[in-house]
């Protein structure tokens, strides 16, 4: 499974600097994260971030420092898109109750996820193996080092691994394996 097509990436205007993305609904967890990126973040050519969803509607994002993008509620046709042209998907969450279940769209489209522990909340994923684990404090420093040298093929590994943790969840594989009990 290859997470990442250069040719989407390059018909998208990407170029070679790496691009994250964070997707997220107006929910406080997710406006905290996005003001954290902000503060944090800004600035830094070297990267940039895409954001989807409706938290790009809050009012406190109304200007964005250059490197993060709003792209707003998206088709599921673009979002695919988007996430097959991404280095890396964010989850910079620190609040909130239940599990993030943008890591687990994010792990069934192959994109490797960068999350905090809390993020990871829920899920089997190890950090280095399935996921890559920072708190707030190191996110920027990992996101820098990354951007120095995008490693393809360590991403592609955590992608993997990642996605084979979450394939028994796929609707048709529990149906299919339901069928068989009931017959």
């Amino acid at each position: 499974m290859l997470y990442r097509s250069s040719g989407i990436r390059d018909r998208l205007g990407f170029g070679p600097k790496l691009t994250a993305l964070f997707m997220g609904s107006w929910h406080g967890p997710n406006i905290e994260a996005v003001q954290w990126l902000s503060d944090n973040i800004s600035g830094n050519e070297s990267f940039q971030i895409l954001l989807i969803g409706s938290v790009c509607e809050h009012p406190s994002f109304k200007t964005l420092p250059s490197n993060i993008i709003k792209l707003g509620l998206l088709p599921e046709y673009e979002k695919t898109a988007i996430m097959r042209a991404v280095d890396i998907a964010l989850n910079p969450i620190i609040s909130g109750s239940g599990t993030n279940l943008k890591v687990l769209e994010y792990v069934s489209a192959g994109v490797p996820v960068l999350s905090t522990s809390f993020g990871n909340r829920g899920f089997p994923f190890i950090h280095g193996e399935s996921i890559l684990i920072a708190e707030l404090e190191q996110f920027k420093i990992e996101l820098l080092e990354m951007s120095r040298k995008i490693d393809t093929h360590f991403l592609n590994i955590i992608a993997k691994n990642a996605y084979g943790h979450i394939a028994n969840f796929d609707w048709q594989k529990i149906a299919h394996s339901l069928t068989i009990k009931i017959s």
